[in-house]
């Protein structure tokens, strides 16, 4: 009985860690749900900032391509200007070496006019020699404009890599988000099936408390038939030898005689 009963005091012990687990499980079963909501919340957000990104981009290089043009354009413009500046340039050294010529040839010049129109000669060559080496730099600049396009051009070249590289985060978010769902499907199996596993076992140590009461009832209910019988006997003998004590010396022997012939 003792046993027994140590083994169900035992068994009654674990059956309430076993309801511990439970409570425990059915938190961590909670707070799993919890976490993946934000995992995948978090991830979703990432994935829209992502494609945000990714449609501004591509807008940025439909607007560098604009500008691209744009720019290609105003080169072609600055180059007609440039030509129509080195002509003007060109006659305004003719007008003023002709005013030269004339100031030379002309005895009533003073010297003083002569040499304004020296210097009005000199300003008009120097005038147009650096309107020709702007005008040389510039037909450079156009022709390599020219040479890139518009798809070439660095702003759309660093407009397209920038969207090149929005799209991979797109994609890096997608994966992400493909993860955090894996990730939760997961960590919500494995919080289920520990709560699976508490529930059985509180289930199992149910049984086992049931199985050892049943037992220690039947071992107690033993006890107590044996006790019965045990003072049965205990009140047979009294009673044998209060009568055995009312007979005379030579019936008590008598009857001592007839009980061990009939033991034998």
């Amino acid at each position: 009985i003792r046993t027994t009963s140590r083994s169900l005091e035992k068994a009654r012990r674990d059956q309430v860690r076993a309801a511990e687990d439970i409570r425990e499980a059915q938190e961590r079963v909670a707070e799993t749900a919890i976490d993946n909501a934000r995992s995948i919340k978090s991830a979703e957000k990432t994935v829209a900032t992502a494609q945000l990104d990714a449609k501004k981009a591509q807008l940025a290089v439909n607007e560098a391509r604009r500008d691209a043009a744009k720019s290609l354009e105003e080169y072609k413009s600055k180059l007609r200007g440039a030509v129509h500046d080195e002509e003007s340039a060109v006659l305004d050294l003719e007008r003023a070496r002709g005013a030269l010529a004339r100031a030379m040839a002309d005895p009533g010049s003073t010297d003083l006019e002569r040499r304004a129109a020296d210097l009005s000669v000199r300003e008009a060559e120097l005038r147009l020699e650096d309107i020709r080496k702007a005008n040389v730099s510039l037909a450079k600049d156009v022709e390599k404009a020219q040479a890139k396009g518009v798809e070439g051009s660095d702003e759309v070249r660093q407009a397209k890599e920038a969207e090149a590289q929005a799209h991979e985060a797109v994609v890096e978010a997608q994966d992400g988000l493909k993860q955090a769902y894996a990730d939760a499907d997961k960590a919500t199996r494995s919080a289920k099936r520990s709560l699976e596993s508490a529930n059985q076992a509180y289930s199992d140590g149910g049984e086992r408390i049931a199985e050892l009461s049943e037992e220690l009832e039947e071992l107690k209910a033993g006890t107590d038939a044996a006790a019965v019988a045990a003072e049965g006997a205990a009140t047979q003998t009294a009673e044998y030898e209060a009568a055995l004590a009312k007979l005379s010396p030579a019936a008590r022997e008598v009857v001592k005689e007839l009980i061990k012939y009939s033991e034998a």
